[in-house]
């Protein structure tokens, strides 16, 4: 069952609520019924029967929510997900929150309506007496951060609560078994431990590749690398470090799992082109490392090479680089060529330099003929 607990928060000696009556009291603080409330609380969502915290966040009077149940559902919508089946379970939380919403909007005019149509006879008077009464002493209760906040609480717990229960196939499951929405739900409002304990409950054979993405990727996170080795592959956890760009782990990794690409993407991290170029047959061949590849040509001075693979990248990106390096090659050459010159000229009419000059007239002719082959083969 899922609950709302206000630590800092108190109404009548309370500090759990439901999420229905938490709607209740927000949408009276936001109508300014009640006195001496705080301008803001914080609250917990929590998980009764699994002890398990789920969301921790702040409710701020009169900034624009209805009730609780706006605030709620604002923060599960800014929920970042990834896997197809997390958004699904997020989904369902936008949906059975909405549910429990209509049901409370469902029982609050039934109760006005109720209400209306009374006759108002002695007893019923007598009721109502004791009923406002009782209203009062809620009131009165109503002092500080501790009492608005509480109330806040109540109607998020409920509401969240609803969805588990509305759609847990599993209730009355042992204590053991372990639902896969259960453990997503975990993953995807961030309690990432809990959600690979639960991992390891279920038998390896019964996971979809789905359920071991996920899996992997929690222990990803957490740096398990061997279990997420044996859960999906050493390539898999490879790529996830390298697209994470977290290269210190990749290191890390590398040390105990090496991997062909992960040789490749750390020679390019670490700007060794010359090694990364040495490994081009060997790696998987993706837009990314494409592109890296590419560079490493460019870097070590493949420049057809580059060209070639530039072609199949169609990244102007690279295309720039090769053109830049390109110019730069050439001008080193025209440089080189005149420089040579230069010193051919200072020897070449001295006649008692004649195996120098003819010496200095060689590197130069090599070095025009190097630029000229160069000109030629980037035209």
């Amino acid at each position: 069952m899922l609950k709302i607990k206000t630590p800092n928060f108190e109404i009548g000696n309370r500090r759990d609520f439901s999420f229905q009556e938490m709607m209740g009291y927000t949408e009276k603080m936001e109508a300014n019924e009640f006195q001496n409330i705080p301008k803001s609380f914080d609250y917990i969502l929590y998980d009764a029967d699994e002890d398990t915290d789920i969301i921790e966040a702040t409710y701020v009077v009169n900034d624009g929510y209805r009730n609780i149940y706006d605030h709620t559902k604002e923060i599960l919508k800014n929920v970042k997900v990834d896997s197809e089946d997390m958004k699904a379970i997020k989904r369902q939380y936008l949906k059975e929150l909405d549910v429990v919403a209509q049901k409370f909007k469902s029982q609050t005019e039934s109760n006005n309506i109720s209400k209306s149509n009374k006759p108002k006879n002695t007893t019923y008077n007598s009721k109502k007496e004791s009923r406002e009464s009782n209203k009062g002493n809620i009131v009165s209760q109503l002092k500080g951060k501790k009492g608005i906040g509480a109330l806040l609480l109540v109607i998020f717990v409920i509401g969240i609560c609803y969805a588990f229960i509305a759609t847990d196939p599993n209730k009355e499951k042992k204590e053991d078994d372990v639902d896969k929405e259960d453990i997503y739900q975990q993953a995807l409002l961030g309690h990432e431990d809990k959600a690979i304990k639960n991992f390891k409950k279920l038998p390896k054979e019964e996971m979809t590749k789905n359920d071991k993405s996920i899996y992997a990727n929690l222990l990803i996170d957490k740096g398990n690398f061997d279990k997420a080795v044996e859960i999906k592959s050493e390539k898999y956890v490879e790529n996830k470090l390298y697209s994470k760009s977290d290269f210190d782990s990749l290191e890390k990794f590398e040390s105990n799992h090496s991997t062909k690409n992960g040789q490749f993407d750390l020679a390019i991290h670490n700007e060794k082109f010359e090694d990364a170029t040495q490994l081009v047959d060997d790696i998987d061949k993706t837009p990314e490392r494409k592109k890296s590849l590419a560079i490493a040509y460019i870097e070590s001075d493949q420049l057809d090479k580059a060209k070639k693979l530039a072609a199949s990248t169609d990244d102007e990106e690279v295309t720039k680089m090769i053109d830049d390096k390109q110019r730069e090659k050439q001008h080193a050459l025209e440089n080189d060529v005149e420089d040579k010159q230069k010193e051919y000229d200072k020897v070449k009419n001295n006649k008692k330099k004649k195996s120098e000059s003819k010496d200095k007239k060689e590197a130069l002719d090599n070095a025009k003929d190097e630029l000229e082959q160069f000109k030629k083969a980037n035209k």
